[in-house]
């Protein structure tokens, strides 16, 4: 529709410019329409729904690495902090791992989970890109779906990233990367229903946070992480090969990993045995047990005889029929009450004719009014007001004088 359009106030300017008296006219037409074009506000691009990255037995870890973990200050880790295959973790102490997490330094814990991690990051790799962005993410929103830099490459924060939620349930963004820096005191925002717990970096080299800065999502690097003095990080740093560096940062894993036992638990719970209501299984009811034959009951005792009752009075005079009842003068008959005539049937009554049947309304057309539909309706009415101005012209040019 949008090319019809386009094509039809196409021919309208053309034909008036070739003709002198129509120049003025074509060409504040052609002005017109080309403020509709720049006014009509663009496109965006719709989030698409996509499924978590699976992160298994890694996911409790606030931070894994593989070659080693070291930290410098008061780092708070409130996760698992892990190491696989190693060989050492160091600066904890002075760094905390908060209760009830636990430190798994070369162990099979550990190992489980980064073998749990690079399922995760092979997941997410090589999910389809549905958003492109800029290397730069400062200023950008992002919105739920997978996004890319440009062919993939290397992405920057020097500033603030949104990322919107658009009101879906547990929107997921899935952000793909060879390289990831923030900057100094960068910052994310979430809006709209975001949550970090569903935002996910893969990085296919390493990442690097900035001092000071504010970071939303789980880091899943192929290679290392290093986190700047004093960054915030509300997700986790997981790293498949190299280290993970800290100094005096704050990891807030725990309510991710809460929400995730949560899910695993009621999956667990659907499955399970159905019990009876104090949570005793439920025994099937054995074969029902025929009963014995009917017993026959025994003879019925014989009754007392009937005593003889003494002889009667004399009776009085009686009726003719029966000389010992004394006969009583009945009263006369009263005569039958003649019969009510009927109720002549009621003429019925004559039906009203309703009101006439009005058709229902049309069906709202779904369509999406944007910016092309804008566009058509606009540039169409347009070259019809230009089609009519230079019929009427040509008609008064053609009339005798």
């Amino acid at each position: 529709m949008l090319i019809v359009g386009t094509l039809l106030i196409a021919v309208v300017i053309v034909g008036g410019l070739a003709s002198r008296r129509w120049r003025a006219r074509a060409t504040a037409l052609a002005f017109i329409a080309a403020l509709i074009a720049l006014l009509a506000p663009a496109s965006t691009a719709n989030a698409a729904v996509v499924a978590t990255v699976p992160l298994g037995t890694a996911s409790s870890f606030a931070v894994l690495g593989a070659s080693e973990v070291t930290n410098t200050g008061a780092s708070t880790l409130d996760g698992d902090l892990g190491l696989a295959p190693g060989p050492d973790i160091t600066g904890f102490p002075p760094g905390l791992v908060l209760a009830p997490w636990t430190t798994y330094e070369t162990t099979a814990e550990a190992a489980s989970a980064q073998a749990a991690l690079g399922t995760a990051y092979t997941n997410a790799a090589t999910r389809s890109v549905d958003n492109d962005i800029v290397a730069e993410l400062s200023g950008l929103t992002l919105i739920p779906g997978v996004t890319a830099g440009p062919g993939g490459g290397a992405l920057l924060n020097s500033g603030n990233l949104i990322f919107d939620g658009q009101g879906l349930t547990d929107p997921v963004f899935i952000i793909q990367a060879a390289e990831l820096t923030t900057a100094v005191n960068s910052s994310m925002q979430l809006i709209n229903g975001a949550d970090a717990c569903n935002i996910f970096w893969q990085i296919g080299s390493s990442a690097t946070i900035g001092g000071g800065s504010t970071f939303q999502g789980t880091i899943m690097a192929l290679a290392s992480v290093t986190v700047g003095s004093e960054a915030t990080i509300h997700g986790r740093a997981l790293a498949q090969t190299a280290a993970v560096t800290l100094i005096d940062d704050t990891f807030t894993s725990s309510a991710c990993i809460e929400d995730e036992t949560t899910t695993t638990t009621t999956e667990t719970a659907t499955t399970a045995v159905p019990t009876t209501d104090d949570n005793t299984p439920s025994v099937p009811a054995g074969p029902t047990v025929p009963s014995g034959p009917t017993v026959p009951s025994g003879p019925t005792a014989p009754g007392s005889p009937t005593v003889p009752g003494g002889p009667g009075g004399p009776g009085g005079p009686g009726s003719p029929d029966n000389p010992n009842i004394p006969r009583v003068p009945g009263s006369p008959d009263s005569p039958g009450s003649p019969d009510s005539p009927g109720v002549p049937d009621s003429p019925g009554v004559p039906g009203v004719s309703g009101p006439p049947q009005t058709g229902g309304a049309p069906a709202p057309l779904d369509l999406p009014i944007g910016r092309d539909l804008r566009l058509t309706v606009l540039f169409g009415a347009a070259g019809c007001v230009g089609l009519a101005l230079m019929g009427r012209t040509k008609g008064r040019s053609t009339t005798p004088a």
